[in-house]
């Protein structure tokens, strides 16, 4: 069944939608523009869903508890976490006949369970969103995760942000790996990590862009902060 709620209530999500995308269209009008342009109404509706939640739950989401350390962790792990999800959505029309197809190609068979199947599914959904970056992005987070001092291939780097994500869905391990500041990782010690959340979440927002149709520009702006 088409979800159109976000479309046919854009009075409500547009402004949300917009202000997490302004500093790419620079006035509301070109941004209606944009979500005008995509073509399918249940593409302009999930568009408005995933950029109005990014900026209620990314944005301007924050996980605090007084009085405790950890809590910078709980707030980078939850809006990481979000986000992943919403990755999740904006390639929730990936077909079934490029998932077969890359299943083949990750050596992944055979699948133990309906567990193990939803989990490749979502993998290769990152693996999806992160290829689709234009040649800029895709050069700006090869310094991101290196193994023995060499950068991962997009392919692995989407998996192993996939993977910190599940540790904690899964181990509910935090996310101490997105501060900035070199992390090696403590079961993985030739893997380092240098990358902050507030990267992932420009890169993310590209990703989403392009994912509707945004010509890739020569370079991307500056998001104000």
């Amino acid at each position: 069944m088409s979800d159109l709620k976000y479309w046919e209530q854009q009075d409500t999500f547009s402004p949300l939608a917009f202000e997490s995308f302004q500093d790419y269209f620079g006035s509301r009008s070109k941004f209606h523009a944009f979500v005008r342009s995509i073509t399918a109404d249940e593409e302009k509706s999930r568009f408005l869903k995933v950029a109005s939640f990014y900026k209620i739950l990314v944005k301007d989401g924050r996980f605090s508890v007084p009085q405790y350390e950890e809590a910078k962790y709980f707030d980078r792990t939850y809006r990481f976490v979000a986000l992943v999800a919403l990755i999740e959505c904006v390639e929730s029309s990936v077909s079934f006949k490029d998932f077969h197809a890359w299943l083949n190609k990750s050596g992944a068979f055979p699948i133990q369970d309906q567990q193990a199947l939803d989990v490749l599914s979502v993998m290769h959904k990152m693996v999806s969103f992160f290829l689709r970056l234009d040649d800029s992005s895709k050069q700006e987070i090869e310094s991101w995760i290196k193994v023995k001092g060499q950068p991962l291939a997009i392919e692995k780097l989407a998996k192993t942000l996939y993977e910190i994500r599940s540790k904690f869905v899964h181990e509910a391990r935090l996310i101490v790996d997105l501060s900035g500041v070199r992390t090696i990782s403590a079961r993985q010690v030739e893997r380092e990590i240098t990358v902050t959340l507030e990267q992932v979440e420009r890169i993310v927002e590209r990703g989403v862009l392009l994912r509707f149709g945004y010509p890739a520009p020569a370079s991307w702006p500056k998001v104000a902060r």
